[in-house]
């Protein structure tokens, strides 16, 4: 894009501020590291790559970086279901994340939006299918059931 940078000179090192676009960049948006749209024209200081955002691009921007942020999670948790696999039931895995029961399969089919928090913990329970059983007794615990937590 050919616009005009409202920032000319860096305020972090005076370097020359304009609007960038390209492959490569990325940000962290709502905790996680996403990259950006490469058509998405961001000001950007040459020298140090400090970013401003101008007037009005709020929306731009938020609106870009959350098609890939939900891309990503949607990613990560389809990902995390199918290395967890069909041996444990999905209700169970439901039930040790305090969810109602079919919201997995909602998630599955894209009628809701997964957590990122979520989507870390299947991704753990993937690496560690053991962790299930350790998932359980925290909710046991908190609904009154004494048992004994393992390292």
């Amino acid at each position: 894009m050919n616009r005009k940078s409202r920032v000319e000179k860096c305020v972090e090192c005076g370097g020359e501020v304009r609007y960038v676009t390209g492959e490569g960049r990325t940000t962290v948006y709502k905790g996680i590291e996403i990259p950006v749209p490469e058509d998405l024209a961001i000001n950007t200081c040459a020298a140090c790559g400090e970013e401003y955002m101008a007037a009005g691009e709020a929306k731009t921007w938020t609106a870009a970086f959350e098609k890939v942020y939900r891309e990503i999670i949607r990613t990560r948790l389809i990902a995390a279901l199918l290395a967890i696999g069909e041996d444990v039931p999905q209700r169970r895995i439901e039930r040790a994340f305090g969810l109602s029961a079919g919201y997995l399969s909602k998630l599955k089919q894209g009628d809701s939006d997964a957590s990122p928090g979520l989507v870390s913990g299947l991704s753990l329970l993937a690496i560690n299918p053991n962790a299930l059983e350790q998932l359980e007794t925290i909710w046991s615990i908190r609904r009154g059931r004494k048992k004994e937590m393992r390292p």
